[in-house]
């Protein structure tokens, strides 16, 4: 193998088995094998960075701030185990953990041991079997939004073709109807109600 060489690994189908981290980790440990690590150009890349451009969080003093994280492939035992305190909630915005995290059978369960859980969501998928509240969310057709990019830094607008179909509504006015209601209910600051496009230039 020449140097650089390096060895890239698609998420989208491996993190879909139950033992996908030991797949992960066997592509990482033949990067270091072939003596890949360290090396500039070289190393092991499992994804592309499609959020990188986004991924800042919101800043404010006046929220507590994220201090847990699960990783994707322990989200099942995570969920069960983690106990500082008790996970009794879910809120799940765009994705189908039941079906599409490793170890689903696991996640199933312990979704099943939830207490509560709210879905939004475009389509009715396995996750929301699961759903106490089920949040229909519009599709890229019917709301405005701003778009990053698979494997390049450019940043596309989406603009709507058709009004939201029957009572869906957009992820972002989901948010932040969410959170003027906690707002209220604590005497803090609403947050701003400005649609996509104004707030992409803020």
């Amino acid at each position: 193998m020449q140097r650089p060489s390096p060895l890239r690994s698609s998420w989208l189908g491996l993190n879909k088995y139950q033992h996908s981290a030991e797949i992960f980790r066997c592509v990482d440990a033949l990067a270091a094998i072939c003596g890949q690590i360290g090396v500039p150009g070289g190393g092991g890349h499992p994804r592309f960075a499609t959020q990188r451009i986004s991924t800042n969080p919101l800043k404010a003093i006046i929220w507590r701030p994220i201090t847990d994280l699960f990783p994707e492939p322990l989200l099942g035992r995570s969920l069960l185990e983690f106990d500082a305190p008790k996970v009794r909630m879910m809120f799940v915005n765009g994705g189908n953990p039941v079906n599409q995290s490793p170890n689903s059978n696991l996640v199933a369960r312990a979704f099943d041991k939830l207490e509560f859980i709210v879905i939004v969501d475009t389509f009715l998928n396995d996750t929301a079997d699961y759903a106490d509240v089920f949040l229909p969310t519009t599709m890229f057709l019917e709301e405005e939004d701003i778009l990053v990019s698979w494997g390049h830094n450019i940043i596309g607008g989406v603009n709507p073709v058709i009004e939201p179909v029957g009572r869906s509504r957009s992820d972002l006015w989901i948010c932040q109807q969410l959170a003027s209601v906690g707002c209220r209910r604590t005497d803090r600051p609403a947050p701003p109600a400005n649609g996509s496009s104004e707030f992409s230039h803020q």
